[in-house]
């Protein structure tokens, strides 16, 4: 399904490290073929899956809330923030049946989407605790994404990827300005540093 919809994937290792089974740099340039496709997952392997960001997936970025910051005050300030900003409209994109969000097996909330108008840049930290930790980032040109529906086996904590709303291989489009705007009120809401 999501070799047809244009992205770039590829197989994660059932040993809970979260790895690629696969040197997947050069499925960052060219998606692989139905045939590797086929030779990865036809083999009885419990594998994972992962989405290549960037270009060679159509322009395709994943934001991501950690679980640490999920919480329901936090939330709703990031609603609100979105309305503020003027891209209310984004959240109900995202967050509804025509978006593709998902839950991270340590409680977070993925964000999948394309951009229409500019170059996805590379992996970037949007906030922080106090402490440092990561709150909220994203994984664009040179990351990968796992996805649902792999299972608790490929992550650490034994917990798998959940698919929360959309389809499979349904991917919204924000506009350059709008996902800016989207990150700067995850910014203004998480942010402690």
């Amino acid at each position: 399904i999501w070799q047809a919809a244009g992205v770039s994937i590829i197989p994660i290792l059932d040993n809970q490290t979260k790895r690629p089974a696969l040197r997947w740099s050069p499925y960052q340039a060219v998606a692989p073929t139905l045939g590797e496709i086929d030779e990865w997952w036809g083999n009885g392997k419990p594998w994972g899956l992962a989405l290549i960001c960037g270009a060679v997936s159509g322009n395709l970025e994943m934001t991501e809330v950690e679980g640490r910051a999920m919480v329901s005050e936090k939330l709703a300030d990031l609603i609100n923030r979105m309305d503020e900003l003027g891209v209310g409209h984004v959240w109900d994109l995202l967050y509804g049946p025509e978006g593709f969000t998902e839950t991270s097996p340590s409680g977070g909330l993925h964000f999948l989407y394309r951009i229409s108008d500019h170059e996805v840049p590379g992996n970037t930290k949007i906030a922080t605790s106090e402490e440092g930790l990561c709150l909220a980032e994203t994984r664009g040109h040179g990351g990968y994404v796992i996805t649902a529906p792999t299972p608790g086996i490929c992550h650490p904590s034994g917990e798998p990827w959940t698919l929360r709303e959309g389809r499979y291989g349904i991917l919204p489009t924000l506009t350059w300005q709008e996902r800016c705007l989207f990150h700067e009120a995850l910014r203004l809401s998480l942010d402690e540093s």
